[in-house]
Parts: structure tokens; sequence; C-alpha cells
């Protein structure tokens, strides 16, 4: 913690725009990898028209890696199976 406040709330205090939206992403990604994956495929595939190309890029990058707790975290946190929502 940074003087009382967690390192997501500095963020938020203290930067603004694309360098906040950065840094808070790069802070997901290093606290819950899972998480962080689940967040970006679902943002992928929220609203009108699917990101495919970011869909894609993430399935196959991770697909090795750990894709099995990506689908676990998805889940968990959107309460639908990613392969329903992929779909």
């Amino acid at each position: 913690h940074l003087q009382g406040k967690s390192l997501h709330d500095a963020i938020k205090s203290e930067f603004s725009g694309d360098i906040r939206n950065g840094l808070l992403a790069v802070v997901m990604s290093i606290e819950n990898t899972p998480q962080f994956f689940a967040h970006c495929l679902h943002d992928a595939m929220r609203g009108l028209g699917t990101k495919d190309d970011t869909l894609i890029r993430i399935i196959v990058t991770r697909a090795e890696v750990d894709l099995g707790n990506i689908k676990h975290e998805y889940q968990r946190m959107y309460g639908r199976p990613l392969e329903k929502d992929i779909k």
C-alpha cells in the first residue's frame, strides 16, 4: 500500500486516460493472470460485434499456457462457460 492506498487506488487517483488503463492492466495481469485474460475475452465479445483479432490472439497465445485456468476464472466471473460465449 502506498500511503494507505492500494496500488489500484493510487493509480486511479494519480493517472488518467490510456496510461491509467495501461498501468491498471499491468497490475491486474500480475495479480491474477487468468482473471485478467477472462476479463479481456469478455470485453472482446461484449457489445455489438466481436473483436475477433483480440479473441483469436488470446485463445491461441494462452492455449498451451493457462487456458484451462482462464476458462475456470471466466466461469467464476461471468457465470457462463467461455465456450458458450465464444459460440
